[in-house]
C-alpha cells in the first residue's frame, strides 16, 4: 500500500491541472479545491477533487523498474493507479467536457508528464442534480484513472530513502555544546 504522501502529491497536481486549464487557459471564475476541506460554501459553480478512499481506490499496477545512476544507487520506480472523482458542482458537466478536450493538447500531456503522472482513462460524465435547500442544484461527476509513481533510492545498499520531500525538516544541524537538559 502505497503512502497517503503520494496520493496526496497526485491530489494536489489534479487541482492544478484544472487550475490551468478552467482558469488560466479558459478564463473561468470557479473554484477549484480538494475534498473535505473546512472552508465555506463556494460561489456555483465550483470543481472539488475527492480524495479516494485508501483501501479500495490505490493499488499498485504490478509494474515497477530498477535503474542503477552513475554513483551506484538502485532506484526502484514502483507505479501505482488511482481512480478519483471530479465534481462540477453548479454546473451540468460542460466544464468537466472542457477538462477531456484539453487531453489532447500536447502541453497539458506535457504538464502531466513532468510531474509523473498520467492519465489512463475517464468514465462517462455522469449527471447527479441533488435537491439542497429546496432547490434542484445541477452536479455532474466524473471518475478518472491515473498512474503516478512512487521512487525509492537504495544509496549503494546502505539507506533506502524515498525521493519524495513532503516539506518537512529531517535533520537539523546545531553548532554548541549539549549539557544534557533541555530549556
Amino acid at each position: 500500500m502505497p503512502s497517503v504522501n503520494y496520493i496526496d502529491n497526485a491530489i494536489i497536481f489534479l487541482v492544478k491541472w484544472i487550475r490551468k486549464v478552467l482558469v488560466i487557459e479558459e478564463g473561468n471564475n470557479i473554484s477549484v479545491m480538494q475534498s473535505n476541506q473546512n472552508i465555506p460554501r463556494r460561489k456555483l459553480p465550483y470543481i472539488v477533487v475527492h480524495n479516494p478512499p485508501i483501501s479500495n481506490n490505490l493499488s499498485s499496477s504490478g509494474n515497477w523498474d530498477n535503474r542503477t545512476d552513475v554513483d551506484g544507487n538502485m532506484e526502484y520506480v514502483i507505479k501505482y493507479e488511482a481512480m478519483i472523482r471530479i465534481e462540477e458542482v453548479g454546473s451540468n458537466g460542460g466544464l468537466l467536457n472542457i477538462l477531456l478536450e484539453y487531453q489532447n493538447r500536447q502541453d497539458i500531456k506535457d504538464f502531466w508528464r513532468a510531474n509523473n503522472i498520467s492519465f489512463l482513462r475517464n468514465e462517462a460524465i455522469t449527471d447527479v442534480s441533488d435537491i439542497i435547500e429546496n432547490s434542484t442544484e445541477k452536479r455532474a461527476i466524473m471518475d478518472i484513472a491515473i498512474i503516478y509513481t512512487n521512487t525509492t533510492v537504495d544509496e549503494n545498499g546502505d539507506t533506502i530513502k524515498r525521493s519524495y520531500n513532503p516539506g518537512y525538516i529531517e535533520t537539523v544541524d546545531l553548532e554548541g555544546t549539549y549539557n544534557g537538559t533541555v530549556n
